[in-house]
């Protein structure tokens, strides 16, 4: 027999009880792994180049015997940018016409803030998605029983 909705849902109470943060943070701000991890290297390190970033993304024992290129880090930066999760900074080089960037983070007071809102504005309007249940059922009901009559 299968399971009801319900048995379902309780059956997943544990997930629900134990939310991982960074799973958070990264469906919220839709982020696959190497961009949480850039973000979360130049948060801890502070302002970085692509090439410091890249050296310590490399130092980190997921990426050992997998490393990731210049143009990988530059992407997951280029996005994490697009996403307002990193500030950056161009600067000349010395002596040549050249210039690179130096990216910053953005906070985790500001990061929690925009999850925390995220979460509120999902909450209200699935409570007001609940709230319409029945006045939707009732609609489907009626075209369902026009179109079987």
């Amino acid at each position: 027999m299968a399971k009801s909705v319900l048995e379902d849902l309780l059956s997943k109470q544990n997930e629900i009880n134990e939310v991982d943060c960074e799973k958070l943070v990264k469906s919220v701000y839709n982020l696959n792994d190497l961009e949480f991890e850039t973000y979360c290297i130049i948060l801890i390190h502070g302002s970085s180049t692509v090439t410091n970033i890249m050296d310590y993304i490399n130092k980190k024992a997921q990426y050992v015997n997998n490393t990731k290129d210049r143009t990988m880090i530059s992407r997951a930066l280029k996005q994490l940018y697009l996403k307002e999760l990193v500030t950056r900074i161009s600067e000349t080089k010395n002596m040549s016409r050249g210039y690179y960037h130096i990216y910053s983070a953005k906070s985790i007071a500001e990061i929690q803030e925009a999850v925390s809102e995220y979460i509120d504005t999902w909450y209200e309007k699935a409570k007001n998605e609940l709230s319409v249940l029945t006045e939707r059922f009732e609609d489907k009901k009626k075209k369902e029983l026009v179109n079987f009559t």
